[in-house]
């Protein structure tokens, strides 16, 4: 999975249990929180623009900001002028001098060295950097120096740093979730009667605050903001600009500093082939970014369950694993069972360790397929973390890990409880 630039999916398996029209009646009737300001920037926050250099040499160029003390977190975002040009991080070096990732070699097969990223950390037209993404890290305070290659050439078209100040260790943050029904029929949303959609809003939120809750964290404003125009609705496709359509009509019904889910029939890949995915997510996401592709979530519907019960639990959870990614989450473990977080908290599973255990799926007992597995994994090995690659009831309730959770506390969309 590269960070930033591929849509990281969770497999959509809750066969047996896996894991702009504003819509009719889609008012403050179903908000339980007051919705966030469209205006201001929360108190916890601070928005400064980073100075591009006056001369660039070469492929690359050198950014350089200040974290200051009292922030303990910070996502950086740089978009190119031309939106199909690629950029790619090739070195992020911290205040104290420490190379904390370093790309080199050709772009297609380049040679990586990282304690942020397992792969190469790219975007098309833009990226987007959260630090810190994983356990451990040094304190942030400081000068930050990161490298950027071009290798078309393109110019940047600007660099924007959102610093997450410090507040008190165990104060509840929350996430705010803006949903945006983009399936063909209004099956999400418009297909229900308002007291059943009230209702199961109610049991997403519930299911949703029962796995953060451990960590002081919880579900905001949440609400169906709306439905897309008829010809976006439907699946979303990997291979066109679909996904950077969608999404720039989902912000654009989204308060800022809420997290747009935009709720699709399905998924596509290379010649149309539908993808066995409930949910795709860029990692880490665009903070209130127009244009973008990388700045929503995408989901699955999950009406193709009949039980109530199974289907708002995968629904739910869904929407957490993908929100995990916004924020700069990976997979626990990669599903081929090689790669894995930078965690020292998060359950491994290896290929060679489990691959061909039993697994109730397999027609062949004992089958050996190339791909880590739930049931091959088990708890031990991390079917249970809501950042699993996939996803099964029978390993509820998910959860994350203390290292995960503190990563979340210091991205900018999980804010402080308290009005502002």
């Amino acid at each position: 999975m590269s960070a930033g630039a591929v849509r990281a999916g969770l497999r959509a398996r809750w066969a047996l249990v896996c894991l702009c029209v504003p819509f009719a009646g889609c008012g403050g009737g179903w908000q339980d929180q007051p919705a966030p300001s469209s205006e201001t920037v929360p108190a916890h926050v601070r928005v400064r623009a980073v100075e591009l250099p006056s001369e660039v040499k070469g492929a690359t160029l050198d950014l350089a900001f200040q974290v200051q003390r009292d922030e303990v977190g910070y996502l950086l975002r740089v978009q190119a002028t031309d939106p199909s040009a690629w950029l790619i991080i090739t070195r992020v070096v911290s205040p104290s001098g420490k190379v904390l990732h370093r790309e080199s070699g050709p772009f297609e097969e380049p040679d990586i060295v990282s304690r942020l990223s397992n792969e190469s950390w790219s975007g098309e037209g833009e990226l987007s950097l959260f630090m810190p993404n994983a356990a451990g890290l040094e304190p942030l305070p400081g000068t930050w120096r990161i490298q950027i290659a071009r290798p078309d050439g393109d110019e940047l078209a600007g660099a924007e740093l959102f610093a997450v100040r410090r507040v008190a260790r165990g104060a509840g943050l929350r996430l705010d979730l803006a949903l945006v029904d983009a399936t063909r029929n209004g099956s999400f949303s418009s297909a229900r009667s308002a007291r059943r959609l009230r209702t199961d809003l109610a049991k997403h939120r519930a299911l949703m605050d029962e796995v953060l809750a451990a960590h002081a964290l919880a579900i905001g404003h949440l609400d169906i903001v709306g439905r897309l125009p008829r010809n976006l609705r439907g699946t979303v496709s990997t291979e066109d600009d679909s996904e950077r359509t969608l999404c720039d009509a989902a912000v654009r019904m989204t308060a800022p500093w809420s997290l747009p889910v935009v709720i699709v029939d399905g998924f596509l890949g290379e010649h149309e082939q539908v993808l066995e995915l409930a949910g795709w997510a860029p990692m880490p996401g665009a903070l209130n970014a127009l244009d973008s592709s990388q700045a929503c979530v995408f989901v699955e519907s999950h009406t193709y369950l009949e039980n109530d019960e199974e289907r708002n639990a995968a629904f739910a959870m869904t929407v957490l694993h993908e929100a995990g990614h916004f924020v700069g989450l990976d997979h626990v473990s990669s599903e081929d069972g090689r790669v894995h977080d930078r965690f020292d908290d998060t359950p491994e599973c290896h290929l060679d360790r489990v691959d061909g255990r039993d697994n109730l799926f397999f027609d062949v007992p004992g089958e050996v397929d190339g791909l880590i597995d739930d049931f091959e994994c088990g708890l031990d090995g991390g079917a249970g973390n809501v950042m699993f690659w996939s996803g099964v009831a029978e390993f509820a309730p998910f959860g994350f890990s203390a290292g995960q959770a503190e990563v979340m506390r210091k991205h900018p969309l999980f804010r402080p409880e308290r009005a502002e």
